[in-house]
């Protein structure tokens, strides 16, 4: 055992950190949500209009828009805290699987109308990760950021396994059953989502306003007086004598 690391402390501090576990869970069936998505979307366009053609021009737009989103959700993030952040996105999303719902059980045929709310709810999905990366810089040791970004890894890789198959097999039951467990898979880990501020308890830590700098020193040009001075000269009495000192300026 390391002679600088305390007895009492856990061998795996992430165990420990409730805010982790409660983020780590939450964006777990959010990502599966995300993987589902893709057999749903499918279904639902071939159901409506019956072409894989068009199918696939949505799943174009869905993934165009996640791009583009993206590189705008982190400056989103900073102006609110990451559980503001997820709770909008996982409202928007909820919402969104809703109208489709809806749009679904009225019997519409508009791809316009169900590729404009698809896009918008892949729009709101893309804060999930920004917000996610600020509560582990908040919570999550430093020594321990490692192991927390491995665990979101295979977190995604596991939501992506699963979340076909299991969409398949909810829409061979029905394909409204399939929409209604899109929308209670992204609004029902939303109370887990813990705020941005970590206390001080075991395996977290707590984020503190950091000291400011002091304030550099003016900027003093050396005067005539000093350039008189070979460098590194620097007085030591009233008398004149002196002495050279090559770590001190020779015009201070």
């Amino acid at each position: 055992m390391n002679p600088n690391t305390p007895a009492s402390a856990p061998k795996n501090p992430l165990r420990a950190n409730t805010a982790f576990q409660r983020t780590a869970a939450a964006l777990a069936l959010n990502q599966l949500s995300d993987a589902m998505s893709l057999i749903t979307i499918t279904f639902m366009v071939i159901a409506m209009n019956g072409s894989p053609e068009l199918a696939s021009l949505v799943l174009f737009c869905c993934s165009f828009t996640a791009i583009t989103a993206g590189i705008m959700s982190g400056t989103i993030v900073d102006r609110m805290t990451p559980r503001r952040a997820l709770i909008l996105s996982c409202a928007t999303q909820t919402l969104g699987w809703v109208g489709v719902l809806a749009l679904s059980m009225s019997g519409s045929h508009s791809i316009v109308a169900l590729t404009l709310i698809l896009v918008l709810l892949t729009a709101a999905s893309q804060l999930d990760y920004p917000s996610e990366q600020k509560i582990i810089a908040a919570t999550v040791p430093v020594t321990d950021l490692g192991r927390a970004s491995a665990i979101g890894q295979a977190r995604e890789s596991a939501a992506s396994l699963f979340g076909a198959p299991i969409a398949g097999f909810i829409a061979g039951i029905s394909l409204h059953l399939l929409l209604a467990a899109q929308g209670c898979s992204t609004w029902w880990p939303s109370p887990w989502f813990p705020a941005a501020e970590a206390s001080t308890s075991t395996g977290r830590r707590k984020t503190t306003a950091t000291t400011p700098r002091p304030a550099a020193a003016p900027y003093r040009p050396p005067t005539a007086r000093h350039l008189r001075r070979p460098p590194g000269y620097s007085r030591t009495s009233k008398t004149g004598g002196g002495e050279y000192s090559p770590t001190k300026p020779y015009w201070q």
